[in-house]
This record gives C-alpha cells, sequence and structure tokens, in this order.
C-alpha cells in the first residue's frame, strides 16, 4: 500500500489515471461493460464537470511542455 502512495504522490488525477489505465494486470481485471454503466448513472451535471477537469489538465499539460520546449529552444540558441 505504501508502494501505491509514494507513486501517487504529488500526481493530478489524470497522471493518476494515465498509470492505472496503462496496467496490464487492471486492464485485464476491469470490466469495462459495469465501468460504463456504472457512468452513464451519473448525473449530466457532475459528467461534465469530470470532462472539464479532465480537459483542463490536457490543456495544462500541453501548455508546460509548450513552456518547456520554448525554454530548452532559447537556451540552446542563446548557446549557439
Amino acid at each position: 500500500m505504501a508502494d501505491i502512495r509514494e507513486r501517487t504522490k504529488g500526481k493530478s488525477a489524470l497522471e493518476i489515471k494515465e498509470m492505472v489505465l496503462s496496467s496490464p494486470i487492471l486492464n485485464r481485471n476491469l470490466n469495462r461493460e459495469e465501468i460504463q454503466e456504472k457512468i452513464s448513472l451519473l448525473p449530466a451535471h457532475h459528467l461534465e464537470a469530470i470532462e472539464n477537469e479532465i480537459a483542463a489538465e490536457i490543456l495544462e499539460k500541453y501548455y508546460s511542455q509548450q513552456r518547456d520546449f520554448k525554454r530548452k529552444r532559447t537556451l540552446y540558441l542563446d548557446k549557439k
């Protein structure tokens, strides 16, 4: 249990989701139909909130990477 806490400490919900979905053991044992059934029971405003949170995390990750690439490119060009 401590190992899981260490590996997920400081990670966003999206990063944790990616870890879970990329686990071969979990993917073999997931009942996707059951999960989809449970998701379909959620109220529309909850689904919208979840989708918005995921979208915001994706955009933040994209813009963070974009800033990092620009910074690295600038450092590289300054050295030339």
